[in-house]
């Protein structure tokens, strides 16, 4: 019999906050610095090397931040300024992989059990590159962990470090 803390949630949600205050200025400032993200990332995709790096973020559909940025500012203002929206609801994971990237830069902070909306102070190539580079390696583990039919944090954990030392593949 299988322990029920061993398996994913069959579909993962996450809850994304924004201030209950109507502050024009804080969404204007949160929308221009994912417009920035947005160019960073098209020049970032231009770059042949780099885009082979991170193939598995854009193998099914190629991340649109600002696109998404909308569509989240456009859910939460639907929702009053909570949202629980599922992870895998794009079926191709493009939800996921967009969500991580806007994470990672910054738009988005861990609160206890929900992500709050932020403003990064700066946005550069660098740091959008380095973000798609940690997310593909966040893909990558999780894609080891199902293929060696391992879900528990501790052995994503373990291959984490694995892959760090270059033990795997």
């Amino acid at each position: 019999m299988e322990d029920s803390t061993m398996r994913e949630p069959v579909n993962p949600h996450i809850l994304l906050e924004r201030t209950h205050e109507p502050d024009c200025r804080f969404v204007a400032a949160w929308l221009i610095k994912v417009a920035e993200a947005q160019e960073f990332w098209s020049e970032a995709l231009t770059d042949p090397e780099f885009s082979d790096q991170i193939g598995l973020i854009h193998v099914m559909a190629t991340p649109h931040l600002a696109a998404f940025g909308l569509e989240i500012l456009g859910e939460l203002e639907r929702s009053r300024h909570v949202a629980a929206l599922g992870l895998y609801s794009d079926e191709i994971g493009l939800f996921c992989s967009e969500l991580t990237l806007l994470v990672r830069l910054g738009f988005f902070v861990c609160a206890g059990t929900s992500y709050h909306m932020t403003v990064p102070d700066t946005i550069t190539l660098a740091k959008v590159k380095q973000a798609a580079l940690d997310s593909y390696q966040r893909q990558r583990m999780r894609a080891m962990a199902s293929r060696y039919f391992c879900r528990s944090a501790c052995c994503i954990l373990c291959l984490k470090r694995k892959l760090r030392h270059g033990d795997l593949d």
